[in-house]
């Protein structure tokens, strides 16, 4: 059975997510009273999530200065605080008007793809929207994994503080699955609006989580398929050319289309590698913490969770900024394997021109410092 490919959407996963965390800023429907819903959600969603994390740094500092807490439980706290921020930051970032550009402009070239109908190129640009879609999947397993573990463990957890209290007539507090700043509010009398707070805030949590990392991981796929989906071109532009000149200009065209994409891409994201590397150890360290003091089988659960996501989501980035960076440079060895020794000297020269640009690779960077490759994934997970 043949593959429809009318329905190639590399972003359907990303803006399903962004939707459902109220982050999309591009069109979703002609509906005026669906929009005006949508906005309501919006709003409500964003202006919950930093109260959240209000709550949530508040609790850290009361921690911190107390000397009869815990070390674990002051790190946790500290190490949720600091990624919800990074979280937060991100959700600002994807909404700018440089990357609903960027997202514009995937919509526009698939729009294109499926109009010029060369299967070659519709089998690349699929085979890669599948790989996407199976990281993206990856990425809410584990992350969903996550928070329906620490959901969990929270129930077994409270419930057995309280078969204890009722068998020795004691008030052990019964925890949360995180740790909050509630005022003066008594967290016994109100623990159950508590408990359900908490897992809201997971759900919040996971949904701005998912889409602020997958639309990336989307977006670095796309570019790949770009170069990979140009290299074809560039093999098959004797066989299906009347004009050499003419297909050589359209074809200088696209590359210059696909640098400036690289390149705005990486402007919109630079910084927001570099916080995601640079929480990795942190993140790391908390997982090992948590795995030593875990009590119960579905904690341990919840950690295997987190160390399952902090995995996909630095190979997947790594592998795929690494992929923009070896793509490009394959651009000069498409040329070459095309019949470029029959045409005219003036398009030899051009060729040359444009195999000499393809050897200065595209790259996306982790900040103002290394460029984002296997190898750099390799060095934060070490």
């Amino acid at each position: 059975m043949s593959e429809d490919y009318s329905k190639l959407e590399i972003l359907k996963f990303s803006k399903n997510s962004m939707i459902l965390a109220g982050i999309w800023r591009l069109p979703i429907t002609q509906n005026p009273t669906i929009k005006r819903l949508y906005v309501y959600y919006s709003v409500f969603i964003q202006a919950y999530f930093p109260f959240f994390l209000i709550f949530l740094g508040s609790k850290f500092f009361i921690l911190a200065f107390d000397v009869d807490n815990s070390p674990l439980k002051v790190f946790s706290t500290f190490a949720y605080m600091i990624t919800s921020f990074v979280v937060m930051v991100k959700v600002v970032l994807v909404q700018k008007k440089r990357v609903r550009d960027i997202f514009a402009f995937i919509n526009r070239t698939e729009e294109e793809i499926k109009k010029a109908n060369d299967i070659d190129i519709l089998k690349c640009h699929s085979a890669l929207t599948r790989f996407c879609r199976k990281s993206n999947w990856a990425t809410f397993f584990f992350t969903f994994g996550i928070g329906v573990a620490m959901i969990f463990a929270n129930i077994v957890q409270r419930h057995e503080i309280s078969q204890y209290n009722k068998k020795y007539n004691t008030t052990i507090p019964k925890p949360f699955p995180y740790e909050l700043y509630y005022m003066t509010l008594d967290e016994e009398k109100y623990g159950t609006l508590f408990v359900w707070f908490n897992d809201f805030s997971i759900l919040v949590a996971g949904f701005l989580v998912v889409s602020t990392q997958v639309i990336f991981i989307s977006c670095i796929i796309f570019a790949s398929s770009l170069l990979r989906m140009l290299q074809i071109r560039f093999k098959k532009m004797i066989g299906f050319t009347v004009n050499i000149s003419v297909t050589l200009r359209e074809l200088i065209l696209e590359h210059q289309r696909v640098i400036e994409f690289v390149n705005n891409l990486n402007e919109s994201m630079k910084y927001i590698m570099m916080l995601e590397y640079l929480l990795n150890s942190l993140n790391m360290a908390m997982v090992s913490f948590q795995f030593l003091a875990a009590e119960h089988n579905i904690l341990i659960a919840s950690v295997l969770f987190y160390f399952g996501l902090l995995v996909v989501q630095t190979f997947i980035l790594g592998w795929s900024a690494n992929e923009v960076k070896m793509q490009s440079l394959a651009l000069a060895d498409a040329i070459y394997e095309s019949p470029w020794y029959e045409q005219n000297h003036a398009a030899k020269k051009t060729m040359i021109i444009m195999m000499m640009r393809a050897q200065r690779p595209l790259a996306l960077t982790i900040g103002p410092f290394d460029v984002m490759t296997t190898q750099s994934a390799l060095t934060e997970s070490a």
